[in-house]
């Protein structure tokens, strides 16, 4: 007899049509073989392609199935096949859910009947299928009627599938908890019965929670704001000291670093001019400078507010200055705060900032790996790190042996690996309600879940580690894109923003989005993202990879709607709109092919492609190269057109990369004399970019000199010769000396521009 085929097999070797001919053959001679039928439709939603008819049959088989491994199967693999609709469907469809009615219903023990259950609402929950994960509980309900903890999930679930308080699954919801209410249900000691609220308090049913009150059905986080059961409680302020004796240093520091709190917070309120910020940034520094001299105040909290201030104050100064020696003063109060009290958090983490704004990845990525983030903490303060890391430092640091060392590739690997992590462990808790009973927590786990689903971060987390891995030569994780879900734009796009803005200090001033946002455009977003996702498609494309979305054809819509429409707000700098305008061609000149990437010689087709070449090529012949590249020396002092240089490089190499797919046909087509002239001088103009690029890097690494760095950063306040320089030769003697910080400093700049040369050499 012939050995049965397995899914397994032949999906591992990419062979999924010769498993789908070998299973029709063998169901030739036995049509009701379920096996096989699982196996050919395991193969076809893999293949993406049409499996409804096979799907059939194996529904229309009788006896019903009642193994719950194929049925398991059957179920994933319709699941597979819809992997790229978006909205993310609710339920598996009516013949899944007729094959495990059926299976139930066949079921001839009540321990099967229950297991068929269990795995079904599992199921159901772990893929977020709510439709299915309701139907499966109806059916529990009446397979075990006394059983009020199901009773409790089935409200819960369908109060989720509500959109409004008027639809009917709103109305279900509300009779299942007034039902529950009624019937006393709180009356049973071990049941977790806080679903009843919840979905009293999320339809706004106030004097039906004014009922529930004092009952069990209260013990919500929902109900409590509701009912405004969480008020504050005020404590009597005690006076300890001996007001005869005068105050202590601590309360004149506290005293005094409230009224400079005062006096920058209307600094900001008016406006004022930028020498008044200089003078604030000076008086705190010696209000610091003081505190950490003194041993009564050194370890307290006083000398952390006055080194903030002073760091608020030179923010707000290279906003309106673009200087960055105002930075560099205030990475060097902030270390200095940290060589006397290394357990400061905020200070650890607005150097974070600094650092990144200051192009200097090895040392943000050094003091980020100090911060110990929590796991799923990253969805909040990740951005911090790694936006733009890959145009700031995409190589692994070569200048530490630490255990903290630097390889972005690696770190934004594992950062994404977080993700599905937790939404896996949260599924899990989700599907074992019917196991420990705690309905009450359905709510709460499945806003969780959609949270990190839908998370902006996230997406550009993965944006920037794909972008890493194109200029390190990496492959990107491939478990990442798969764990986002569909392969559509609607997918990134209204995402959830968890970053967190206020982690640090603010004084009515908000430096971590002044840095954040490079001190005079918001902080990047959405809108930011669209042209970095806009690159990585037309990289895939041109690289004969996957795309992240399949309608590129919209992105790119999108995206020329964004570059062309002068009322929305820039979220982009000048050197990113370029590229981006570049990227736009690119994908212009890629989408010109058709869909299965086989040149037509049509004439159309041909026109399309030459009119898309001209139209990149005139783009990067009016490319203002050498004003992008040059900055003037005050402003360039470090690596401040660092990212610039990294942004060309990743357009012209996909550009290069493009044309070489061009030059290069796939059988049976052909590409014009015309078409491989102008792709052959495309490619021939880009190269010498790259090694423009590459020669300016080497240029801006060479500039970089330890002497002059110092004799800037202590020239005066906030870049202003002579403001203060007193208070800076106090500060150098505080803390741990200006020497090695400078030595790091320009440490870090030297292997970012190092870097770019590292990009310019791949192939």
């Amino acid at each position: 007899m012939a050995r049965y085929p397995t899914f397994e097999e032949y999906a591992s070797r990419n062979a999924h049509k010769e498993g789908i001919s070998r299973c029709n053959t063998l169901l030739s001679k036995n049509p009701k073989d379920v096996n096989l039928l699982i196996t050919k439709l395991q193969l076809l939603c893999d293949a993406n392609q049409e499996y409804l008819s096979t799907l059939d049959q194996i529904v229309s088989h009788t006896p019903p199935i009642q193994d719950i491994q194929s049925l398991v199967n059957v179920e994933a693999s319709v699941v597979l096949a819809q992997k790229n609709v978006y909205p993310i469907p609710l339920t598996s469809g009516p013949q899944v859910s007729a094959l495990w009615t059926a299976a139930f219903k066949s079921a001839n023990t009540s321990y099967l009947k229950l297991d068929i259950l269990s795995v079904r609402f599992s199921q159901a929950v772990i893929d977020n299928r709510l439709q299915d994960a309701q139907q499966t509980l109806i059916a529990w309900k009446a397979f075990r009627p006394k059983d009020r903890s199901i009773y409790m999930a089935h409200a819960a679930y369908t109060q989720l599938l509500s959109t409004s308080n008027e639809d009917l699954q709103a109305r279900l919801a509300m009779m299942l908890s007034k039902k529950a209410v009624k019937e006393n249900f709180d009356d049973e000691k071990d049941l977790d019965c806080r679903v009843v609220g919840q979905i009293l308090a999320r339809q706004g049913m106030k004097e039906d929670l004014e009922g529930i009150r004092e009952r069990p059905f209260r013990e919500s986080r929902e109900v409590y704001e509701a009912l405004g059961l969480s008020e504050k409680v005020v404590l009597p302020s005690s006076n300890t000291h001996n007001d005869a004796a005068g105050p202590s240093p601590r309360q004149e520091l506290e005293t005094t670093v409230a009224r400079l709190k005062e006096s920058f917070s209307g600094c900001v309120k008016d406006s004022a001019p930028e020498q008044d910020f200089v003078k604030l940034a000076e008086e705190t520094i010696q209000l610091f400078h003081n505190a950490i001299s003194s041993p009564d105040l050194a370890r307290s909290r006083g000398p952390a507010d006055a080194a903030f201030l002073a760091i608020s104050s030179l923010v707000h100064i290279f906003t309106t200055s673009g200087s960055q020696i105002p930075l560099l003063q205030a990475a060097f109060v902030a270390e200095t705060l940290l060589s006397h009290n290394p357990h400061i958090h905020e200070a650890r983490l607005i150097l974070v900032y600094l650092y990144m704004r200051l192009r200097l990845g090895t040392l943000a990525a050094h003091f980020h790996n100090s911060l110990e983030i929590k796991e799923v903490q990253n969805d909040t303060v990740g951005h911090v790190l790694f936006t733009r890391l890959s145009l700031t430092q995409p190589f692994c640091s070569m200048s530490s042996t630490s255990p903290d060392v630097l390889d972005p590739h690696e770190r934004s690997a594992k950062a994404l690996q977080i993700y599905p992590r937790h939404e896996s462990r949260l599924a899990d808790t989700e599907a074992g309600v019917p196991d420990h009973g705690q309905s009450g927590m359905i709510f709460d786990l499945q806003a969780l879940r959609r949270t990190l689903r839908t998370s902006l971060p996230r997406r550009m987390l993965l944006l920037e580690h794909r972008r890493i891995a194109r200029m390190t030569g990496k492959a990107g994780s491939k478990s990442a894109v798969d764990a986002l879900g569909p392969r559509v734009l609607a997918n990134w796009r209204s995402c959830n923003d968890s970053r967190d803005f206020h982690a640090a200090f603010e004084y009515g001033f908000n430096v971590e989005e002044a840095l954040y946002g490079d001190g005079k455009m918001g902080k990047v977003g959405e809108r930011w993202m669209l042209p970095i996702l806009a690159a990585d498609v037309a990289a895939s494309l041109a690289n004969g990879q996957v795309p992240l979305v399949e309608d590129s054809q919209t992105l790119l819509q999108l995206l020329e709607q964004q570059l062309t429409d002068s009322k929305e707000p820039k979220v982009v700098n000048e050197v990113e709109e370029k590229c981006a305008d570049i990227t736009r061609r690119t994908l212009q000149l890629l989408l010109s092919l058709s869909r299965t990437s086989a040149i037509s010689d049509d004439d159309s087709g041909e026109k399309a492609r030459s009119d898309a070449l001209t139209a990149l090529s005139a783009c990067v012949k009016d490319l203002p190269l050498n004003d992008i590249l040059s900055n003037p020396a005050s402003t360039n002092i470090l690596a401040e057109s660092l990212q610039t240089h990294y942004a060309l490089l990743d357009v012209f190499r996909t550009i290069l990369s493009t044309c070489r797919r061009l030059l290069t046909p796939p059988k049976h087509a052909s590409v014009s004399d015309e078409l491989k002239a102008g792709l052959s001088d495309l490619s021939s103009s880009v190269k010498d970019l790259v090694r423009e690029v590459m020669a300016s890097a080497r240029r801006g690494r060479d500039a970089l000199s330890v002497r002059n760095l110092r004799d800037q950063i202590s020239s005066g306040t906030g870049g202003n010769a002579g403001r203060g320089n007193d208070v800076w030769q106090l500060l150098e003697r505080s803390g741990t000396g200006m020497e090695g910080f400078v030595d790091a400093v320009v440490a870090s700049a030297r292997e970012g521009w190092e870097g770019v040369e590292k990009v310019g050499r791949l192939p």
